[in-house]
């Protein structure tokens, strides 16, 4: 039985003239550094050179001269920890560090030179600009650090519903990740549902024709992502729906290989059962349990050409298992009426159903600057998820009754290229086609009959 199928391909072409601080889909998946040079006397500094520097842009630096207003702007950054360095011949060089940048973030950095020997150098310290002067998204971001260090299951939606206002429909709370990564979808401030949006690096990825809905289809490798942002309100003009925007921002390699390895386990061992015995004397005679969740994720990258080629990868295995309460196996699966074993007070002894869900992704994403102002990505993404029946069986329904549900072929494949002309100039193109074929099977031992 063929449940479904749906592809979509996802093709975005932008061409950005911004003559004045602006949005663009670029700055969706990057962030800015912008700020106004001025001398010891409080006058505007033109011709000063704006150095930034961070282990997250493959070229190492990013130059801009300031305007006759003493003004600068350097756009489309990757996340990271970023230095900026301002020189003028006749002025001390003046330099600031540990700028954290995120993604739609433009990080306000300004600067006081004073006259001085060329070769003096001033170091401001101080802590990372923390409030965005010069857009008005409103927007959440989860760290790679924060992803690492909360007990949840690593789904985009457990960090998305920690943002204020935002709540995850069709599910209770998700407690240590026990409920599967299925179909969900976010609402913010009253939004509807099938509005909410799920991008890979600022291009659509969801199932369907592309204006929302229940977001089946892709699961993400969670150790790939640098960040993920959730953007809430004044979404910019590219977007035509006003709801959640969840961008899953992808890590880059660097000119130094490096690996990580993440693993969770837990299973009825460590849980405790609440069933006593006012519920059993009511008829329900087992509960909710969580049988098994566990996550293996490998990823690495480094450089294939030292300052020019970088990769990064990885590779994730996870699942939640769950026994469904009152819910128990059918005797005989070749029987068209639905019965279970019984002892003699008349209680199920077959197994407790179970709801499985697990999911595989093998990933890698390519970068390479192919010059100064030229950068080229391309990603792919094979998966690969089964729902062992389907959906959550009830006390009415009988798992001989439900599907084994599969994806098969399932992935992401995107490129992308960006030139930051100036600026005021960025120029990109990028594609990003997605497919998920839904299948349904019967259970093992269910006859074609």
């Amino acid at each position: 039985m063929r449940v479904g199928r749906a592809a979509r391909s996802s093709v975005v072409l932008l061409l950005l003239l911004a003559l004045v601080p602006a949005i663009a889909l670029a700055q969706g998946q990057t962030g800015t550094i912008a700020g106004v040079v001025k001398d010891a006397t409080g006058a505007v500094l033109p011709g000063v050179t704006v150095e930034v520097s961070s282990p997250a842009l493959i070229e190492k630096t990013r130059t801009a001269v300031t305007d006759g207003e003493g003004a600068y702007k350097i756009i489309n950054l990757r996340p990271g920890t970023y230095g900026v360095v301002f020189t003028l011949t006749g002025f001390s060089s003046v330099k600031r560090d540990g700028i954290e940048l995120t993604a739609a973030f433009t990080a306000p950095v300004n600067a006081e030179m004073k006259v001085g020997s060329v070769s003096e150098t001033i170091t401001v310290s101080g802590e990372s600009p923390i409030v965005d002067t010069q857009n008005v998204v409103q927007k959440q971001t989860a760290s790679r650090e924060v992803m690492d260090a909360l007990p949840t299951d690593r789904n985009f939606v457990s960090f998305a519903a920690m943002t204020p206002g935002v709540f995850v429909t069709g599910v209770s709370q998700n407690v240590g990740g026990s409920i599967p990564e299925t179909g969900m979808n976010l609402v913010v401030h009253g939004s509807r549902a099938g509005d909410s949006l799920i991008m890979v690096d600022g291009m659509a990825v969801i199932n369907g024709s592309g204006t929302g809905g229940l977001q089946y289809g892709n699961y993400m490798n969670n150790s790939l992502a640098q960040e993920i942002t959730f953007q809430t309100g004044a979404n910019s003009a590219e977007f035509e729906r006003a709801s959640v925007m969840s961008n899953f921002i992808l890590r880059e390699g660097s000119n130094v290989f490096r690996g990580s390895f993440e693993s969770r386990f837990t299973n009825q061992s460590l849980e405790a059962n609440n069933l006593d015995a006012t519920q059993i004397s009511q008829g329900l005679k087992s509960a909710n349990l969580v049988n098994k969740i566990w996550d293996l994720n490998p990823v690495a990258g480094g450089p294939l050409l030292k300052d020019r080629v970088w990769i990064f990868g990885g590779f994730r295995h996870w699942g939640t298992y769950n026994n469904v309460a009152g819910s128990f196996k059918d005797a005989s699966f070749t029987e068209k009426i639905y019965s279970c074993n019984k002892d003699a007070a008349g209680n199920c002894t077959t197994e407790q159903n179970l709801f499985p869900v697990w999911h595989e992704s093998a990933a890698a994403r390519l970068t390479t600057q192919v010059s100064a102002r030229n950068k080229v990505n391309a990603y792919y993404d094979w998966q690969y998820t089964e729902f062992g029946n389907s959906f959550v069986p009830s006390l009415l329904t009988a798992i001989s009754a439900t599907s084994l549900s599969k994806n098969v072929p399932q992935y992401i494949i995107q490129a992308s290229w960006s030139s930051p002309v100036s600026s005021k100039l960025l120029l990109e193109a990028g594609g990003t086609l997605t497919a998920q074929d839904f299948h349904g099977y019967r259970q093992p031992g269910v006859p074609d009959t």
